[in-house]
Parts: C-alpha cells; sequence; structure tokens
C-alpha cells in the first residue's frame, strides 16, 4: 500500500460521518442519569438474589 492510499484511508476513518449531531436541552442529562439509577438499581437487585 502506499503512502497516499495510507493517507486516504485514515483520513476517511477518522472523518466525521454526516455531522450527525443533536442539539437536546438541559433535562435530558437529569432524565438519563435518572434512568442510569434506575438501571444500575435494577441489575444490583437482579444479581444480589
Amino acid at each position: 500500500m502506499q503512502e497516499e492510499d495510507k493517507y486516504e484511508m485514515i483520513k476517511e476513518v477518522l472523518a466525521p460521518n454526516d455531522y450527525n449531531f443533536i442539539v437536546t436541552p438541559k433535562e435530558i442529562d437529569e432524565l438519563i442519569e435518572n434512568m442510569k439509577d434506575v438501571v444500575a438499581r435494577g441489575i444490583n437487585f437482579a444479581t444480589q438474589k
């Protein structure tokens, strides 16, 4: 593989795909934090039985 081919492959891998970013309100952070706690407690409860 030539240097130019390697450079192009690295550039393709590191390039973001379609810039798929979403701006969300602050409340979503709190909701995800709460869901994390619920899931963690459920896993702990299920594994301690």
